[in-house]
């Protein structure tokens, strides 16, 4: 019995490959967002009682080849901070800041785009009392109506963190901005 299976499965082998081409299926590809530039304002926070890790974002650009940011952030902790340079962004659907809470508990967030060029470069350690501010960007298109978080991060206190406060901290804005279709 063995010895029909393997010419039958042969037979089978060989027909699976001829026949009728599938038909690709097509793929929507959406269309970059427009070159453009807001001003944001976002001011933001993480912590309590005083002690609180800032976030801003001053603007956003969408240019003929990529992405920019002008974004600071500084340490009103007591706590040093080391800094590592994994800046970007995030692309959603919609601005429903509970959904992506709803995705980050679930280990579900999107893959953030990675900014390429930091200007100047962030610290590597950030003491208490001090500030950053310079212009994160990328090269390569954003597509048209997604919602744009700028992604901060990752934060480590050196030590024990203020109390209250996650030891690792990567920020995503609550804030989000919509980019136009061209």
């Amino acid at each position: 019995m063995r010895r029909c299976l393997l010419p039958l499965l042969a037979t089978a082998l060989l027909a699976a490959g001829c026949g009728p081409e599938p038909v690709p299926q097509r793929l929507d590809v959406p269309l970059p967002a427009a070159q453009g530039s807001w001003q944001l304002g976002w001011n933001e926070a993480y912590g309590e009682n005083g002690a609180v890790l800032r976030f801003r974002v001053e603007s956003f650009r969408v240019t003929r080849t990529g992405w920019a940011a002008r974004i600071a952030f500084a340490n009103e902790t007591e706590a040093a901070w080391t800094v590592a340079p994994s800046f970007g962004v995030m692309l959603f659907a919609d601005d429903d800041l509970e959904r992506v809470q709803a995705a980050a508990e679930a280990g579900r967030l999107p893959a953030p785009r990675r900014a390429r060029t930091l200007l100047p470069e962030p610290p590597a350690q950030l003491a208490a009392g001090e500030r950053w501010e310079g212009t994160v960007s990328a090269h390569g298109s954003l597509p048209a109506g997604a919602w744009v978080r700028v992604v901060f991060g990752t934060f480590r206190a050196l030590g024990t963190p203020p109390e209250g406060m996650q030891p690792v901290v990567s920020w995503i804005t609550d804030e989000a901005h919509r980019l136009p279709p061209r």
